[in-house]
């Protein structure tokens, strides 16, 4: 919406608006004819009062070659304001380039101001509302950029398309959480409004499972790690390795047959009736085969002793030597006098 107005001559020229507007660009015309060295070396500044030094500076015409400025000049000047001021000096003891006036003048033909009313519109005629996610709702008076940036959750020259691809907040730079199934978070707070993904908890999912628990929503609790470690946050799985007697990955699953102890290493011992010893201490639960005895099956009968319990005494072995743990067999020989595999019965003379 353009705005004209003829200035009288004066060093300090102020255009004013009744209220804050957005202006645009400025359009300057010095007469034909004009000594342009007077006007060498102009400012143009915004401000919301008369003084220049509360506002903000959009132009400061510096040229390299006499006979400058221009006859007519178009300003870019986005900013907000309700007076523009149009400013020159030549102060004592400065020095200034050769083309410069030694007096400031301001010999204008026209200024003219274009912008909107305020800064939440844009367009040829004002027409447009700028996006509700430009920060204060300013934009661009022609193109309806966002002049500073997005609101929380916004990008984009005009900020109207929220967070995707997994980010959210200012300026779409935090990462979402772990969020169910991959969904996008909130693109302005990052909550995951499916829920979270196996494993993590919290309104932005970044929280793992924590005391013995793992899973959905965190309500599945940690089986037989060893050592009272904790489980994977998401699968459960044991960290380190399972408690004695079971087996990885879950530890919920006894040994397998015939193992038995930490990570199910070791090998039972000669259980009756090759049953499966005890998963954990690897105890023959119906007792030790024939042969054997101790609290895992694994000992030989000795000391003269052999079978079931070892219950049973060796026959006459040559030498005093052990016989047979299961059998009872002399593997040496009998003694003088005695004969047959158990060495128990003597010579009839």
């Amino acid at each position: 919406m353009p705005k004209l107005m003829r200035l009288f001559l004066d060093i300090i020229v102020v255009y004013k608006k009744e209220a804050i507007a957005f202006l645009s660009n400025i359009s300057i015309y010095i007469g034909p004819g004009a000594f342009y060295s007077r006007f060498a070396g102009f400012f143009v500044y915004i401000s919301n009062d008369t003084s220049k030094d509360n506002g903000i500076e959009c132009f400061h015409e510096i040229q390299k070659n006499n006979g400058t400025p221009t006859e007519n000049q178009t300003i870019s000047c986005p900013f907000d304001g309700r007076y523009v001021i149009y400013y020159n000096e030549r102060r004592a003891g400065y020095h200034y380039p050769d083309y410069y006036s030694a007096f400031a003048f301001n010999e204008l033909c026209e200024f003219e101001v274009y912008g909107c009313p305020n800064s939440t519109y844009y367009g040829k005629y004002c027409e447009q509302s700028c996006s509700d996610s430009c920060l204060g709702q300013r934009c661009n008076f022609l193109t309806g950029n966002c002049l500073m940036g997005c609101s929380s959750g916004y990008e984009g020259p005009q900020c109207r398309q929220k967070c995707d691809g997994g980010m959210f907040g200012a300026t779409c730079s935090q990462k979402c959480g772990h969020c169910y199934g991959n969904t996008q978070c909130h693109h302005i707070n990052g909550t995951c409004q499916a829920g979270c993904s196996a494993g993590y908890v919290g309104s932005l999912c970044n929280n793992k499972c924590v005391g013995g628990t793992y899973g959905l929503m965190c309500n599945k609790t940690c089986k037989l790690c060893s050592d009272g470690s904790k489980c994977h946050h998401v699968n459960g799985s044991c960290v380190n390795e399972c408690s004695s007697g079971y087996k990885s990955p879950f530890c919920i699953t006894e040994c397998d047959s015939g193992l038995f102890g930490d990570g199910c290493r070791q090998t039972c011992g000669h259980c009756v009736g090759n049953v499966a010893c005890h998963h954990i201490n690897g105890s023959c639960l119906q007792g030790c085969s024939a042969g054997y005895e101790g609290p895992v099956c694994k000992k030989k009968c000795d000391g003269g002793r052999y079978g079931l319990n070892c219950a049973k005494s060796c026959g006459h072995c040559r030498d005093g030597s052990q016989c047979h743990h299961i059998n009872g067999t002399c593997l040496t020989g009998c003694s003088p006098g005695y004969n047959g595999l158990l060495c128990i019965s003597g010579y009839l003379y």
